[in-house]
């Protein structure tokens, strides 16, 4: 379960609601975003049996509303990461909706869910009926609550099966099958306690209104105490197993109740289960027959080559969590490592370029750029890599698919990683701030790359030839081809030869007229990126380039390094002829036209008089024959 793909937008914390894991948001999720489909076994409703967990199946309905089949995502390796979406508490707890759609189950955002707050489903509103008339509301299979007894915890999943719900909770949305279950509902849920918090925690003294919350403190007081009381791992009061952290500790708590009182013996196992039935088949399973079967982890299932492969694979269900950022770990020297990630020392040089690393394994993981045995070569172009997944990438450059499309613009990318990056344009929000100035960026990267160029004047990659220097060193292995002449890609069109694959690339669309980036405002196409990015902004006339000394704005760099030169005098474009300096090069282009003695020249229809540039052509037509160009 540890190894399932959770995507970016999402992470894995401890659950607010119920025990184990939940899905909390890594970004802002808007109302009416949609997630999945849900994954699970099909199965058919009377395959269930009342030892299941209801919470994690879905019932998959026909156009007449009768009961296709049911999809469990009980068994990680059969389900997907939204199985951690847990069901809310109450209606007005929840931010999400199940929907179907043909034969899939979406969870739809009913609400704007801000960054970090755990994903709670229910069901959909009024409103939200209205707006989504055209998708199947589903029902939450819910299991009965912990503390009910087991007649109650049977007919509430009948009822979330399609059984008749006459009983209705005034206080709530929940509905039963008798009144004898709504009476123990209502006593466990909403009672109104005597005192004014009579649920009382042993450890810490801490109170609580209703018994459930209680619990889910314990588990939580229970593995706190634990750590301050000494260095010892987490031990269970019923059983005495020991474990070393607290998530695998409350894992075990979930099962090791009053209830799974038989403990398996055999091969030192210790797990605990509810019968003796279940005992047996367990033993029978797992510990005897075929010695293949001994090696078999009783927690996913997984077989293994040998008992030390085991017991080392058991170590993957316990999880560490980073303090910092609560990530997850499955071992304590991956947590080790990734907290120097947290520590603003670099203690690690590289002896070539002096560049800093926190690891000693990052150093030689960089050096391997500076060695000139790159092992990963491109059969197409030749070009050779140190790693592996940048040779990976770098294959994808030379295909032409793009799996991955935009939702918003539908713009399509060769890795998801791209994609990824892209999206961030479509944050409103810029949330890295420049410290020197009042720029701000919406990636990081872009900020770090704004004070290296602006403020810091960082730019460490010199060229021994002209002492041109730059801020990466790809960009330095680009320029130094203007100095050698080397232009190794040729057009397979018209044989014109370039000293890069981008620039290749960028030059055949003028052969085949392929445009690839496109304006969302006006459908306009550019075979650049960054002829798209100028482009829009005559759409949303952002003009972020501004003058420090009279505050005029431009769209573009050129435009404000241009004006500029209207403040400072300079005139860097001189003519080789006259000496005339311009301090635009277009001028100087348009200059040098009076000394070329076969230039064309613009003659007058009228007088026939004869003009070194069009536009004094356009003001000889107005003042002497009175005629506007058109």
């Amino acid at each position: 379960m540890l190894g399932m793909y959770v995507p970016d937008r999402f992470s894995l914390k401890s659950s607010r609601v119920q025990d184990g894991m939940g899905l909390y948001t890594a970004r802002r999720v808007r109302k009416g975003e949609k997630f999945g489909p849900f994954a699970g076994e099909k199965r058919m409703p009377e395959d269930l049996d009342e030892n299941m967990d209801y919470r994690l199946m879905w019932e998959v309905r026909g156009s007449k509303g009768e009961v296709l089949y049911i999809l469990d995502a009980t068994n990680p390796r059969h389900s997907n990461w939204l199985r951690f979406v847990h069901e809310a508490p109450s209606q007005e707890q929840k931010n999400l909706a199940a929907i179907q759609e043909g034969e899939n189950i979406f969870y739809l955002a009913v609400e704007d869910i801000e960054t970090d707050t755990e994903l709670l489903i229910g069901y959909l509103d009024s409103d939200m009926e209205a707006e989504e008339e055209e998708q199947q509301i589903m029902t939450v299979i819910k299991e009965g609550e912990v503390e009910n007894s087991r007649r109650q915890s049977t007919a509430g999943r009948k009822d979330r099966l399609g059984c008749k719900e006459d009983y209705a909770c005034p206080q709530c949305e929940s509905s039963f099958t008798s009144e004898d279950i709504l009476a123990e509902h209502l006593q466990t849920l909403h009672q109104k306690p005597t005192e004014e918090k009579e649920f009382k925690c042993k450890n810490c003294g801490k109170k609580f209104p209703v018994k459930q919350a209680l619990q889910r403190h314990v588990l939580q007081c229970t593995a706190k105490s634990s750590l301050k009381e000494s260095s010892r791992s987490f031990q269970c009061s019923v059983c005495n197993s020991s474990f070393s952290s607290a998530s695998s500790f409350e894992q075990h708590q979930e099962t090791c109740r009053g209830d799974a009182r038989f403990v398996c013996k055999a091969d030192s196992c210790g797990k605990r289960l509810k019968s003796k039935d279940a005992l047996k088949r367990h033993q029978e399973n797992v510990h005897t027959g075929d010695p293949k079967k001994k090696l078999i982890c009783s927690v996913c299932n997984k077989k293994c080559s040998s008992a030390s492969s085991l017991q080392e694979h058991r170590k993957i269900h316990e999880i560490f969590d980073c303090q910092e950022c609560m990530k997850k770990f499955i071992s304590a020297n991956q947590l080790k490592r990734h907290m120097i990630t947290h520590s603003e020392k670099r203690p690690y040089n590289c002896e070539i370029c002096n560049k800093s690393f926190k690891r000693l394994d990052q150093v030689g993981a960089h050096k391997v750029i500076h060695s000139e045995d790159k092992p990963y070569k491109c059969k197409l172009c030749g070009k050779g890599f140190a790693h592996r997944n940048v040779y990976k990438n770098h294959k994808k450059t030379h295909s032409e698919e793009r799996p991955f499309q935009c939702e918003e613009c539908k713009a399509l990318f060769r890795t998801p990683f791209s994609l990824q990056r892209h999206l961030l344009i479509h944050n409103s929000e810029r949330t890295f701030k420049c410290h020197h100035c009042d720029a701000t960026f919406k990636r990081k990267d872009t900020l770090n790359v704004h004070v290296q160029v602006v403020h810091e004047r960082h730019k460490k990659y010199r060229c021994e030839l002209c002492n041109k220097a730059f801020v990466t060193p790809s960009v330095l292995r680009s320029h130094k081809k203007t100095h050698t002449g080397e232009k190794e890609k040729i057009c397979p069109y018209c044989g014109q030869k370039f000293a890069s694959s981008g620039t290749l690339r960028v030059h055949i669309r003028s052969h085949t007229g392929e445009r690839p980036y496109q304006c969302p405002y006006c459908e306009k196409g550019f075979s650049k990126n960054d002829g798209l990015k100028m482009h829009i902004r005559t759409h949303t006339r952002e003009k972020p380039y501004k003058c420090s000394e009279c505050s005029k704005a431009f769209s573009q760099k050129r435009g404000l390094d241009e004006h500029k030169r209207t403040h400072t005098g300079e005139k860097p474009f001189q003519c080789d002829v006259c000496d005339l300096a311009f301090s635009l090069k277009k001028m100087l282009i348009r200059h040098k036209m009076t000394h070329n003695p076969n230039r064309p020249l613009a003659e007058c229809q009228f007088c026939h008089k004869k003009f070194t540039r069009n536009d004094y052509l356009k003001v000889h037509m107005d003042n002497i024959h009175g005629v506007a160009d058109s």
